[in-house]
């Protein structure tokens, strides 16, 4: 039986406790705020914050941000993550990241471009 008492950010596996090999990374701000998870089975992103609906955005390195219906990767456009959109009930879905360490690296700056250009 695995236990996890998340206050603490442990794991208990009927015995000693081990810390959770877990790391969480922030990109964004108020406007728009995405986590990362990195987990020992790969990295999982989160929507926390999204000011803005139903828009398009393209970074200076060809990434695009598209808010349309709800979060997704999908494989035939790699150079793009859906945001929240109109599906409501889909908001806090946890999507998996590709295992490109690029992919990710686009998005950082993608996001960081994001909230600059709409930064009141």
């Amino acid at each position: 039986m695995i236990r996890i008492r998340r206050s603490k950010g442990q794991v208990e596996k009927n015995g000693p406790k081990e810390e959770r090999q877990s790391n969480i990374e922030t990109i964004g701000n108020d406007i728009l705020t995405i986590k990362i998870l990195t987990t020992k089975w790969g990295k999982l992103l989160r929507i926390t914050k999204q000011r803005n609906t139903n828009f398009e955005f393209t970074a200076s390195n060809e990434f695009g941000l598209v808010s349309d219906a709800c979060p997704e990767i999908l494989s035939t456009y790699q150079n793009t993550l859906y945001l929240r959109g109109e599906d409501k009930h889909a908001d806090k879905k946890i999507l998996v990241l590709p295992k490109s360490s690029v992919w990710l690296s686009k998005l950082r700056v993608a996001v960081k471009e994001y909230n600059e250009k709409y930064n009141d």
